[in-house]
């Protein structure tokens, strides 16, 4: 997964109702501040959550390791793959295969 990937996962993973613009930009708290927009449940922005730290969006990243353009391209047609099929049973699709389809 590339660094970009890692953190806008890291990010959402400790804050879900957030949208991340220019992950290829974070790489301190400044930059995770100007990158990180928050809404409310109701899709409504709010006000930057102010426990969201650098900090912790580093210690998060641990649990998504680095990898090589070709894994990359792997994980991406396994994902492709795996979307398919669901289309074709009927199945809910995961955040990540829905990101596959083009429409």
């Amino acid at each position: 997964m590339r660094q970009s990937k890692r953190i806008v996962k890291s990010i959402k993973e400790i804050y879900s109702q957030i949208s991340v613009q220019d992950a290829h930009l974070i790489n301190d708290e400044q930059s995770l501040r100007n990158s990180v927009t928050c809404y409310d449940n109701n899709g409504n922005e709010i006000n930057f959550v102010e426990d969201i730290t650098w900090e912790k969006v580093q210690a998060n990243l641990s649990k998504y390791p680095l990898t090589t353009a070709e894994e990359d391209k792997q994980a991406r047609e396994n994902i492709k793959a795996s979307a398919k099929a669901k289309l074709i049973a009927g199945e809910a699709l995961t955040e990540d295969e829905a990101n596959t389809i083009v429409l």
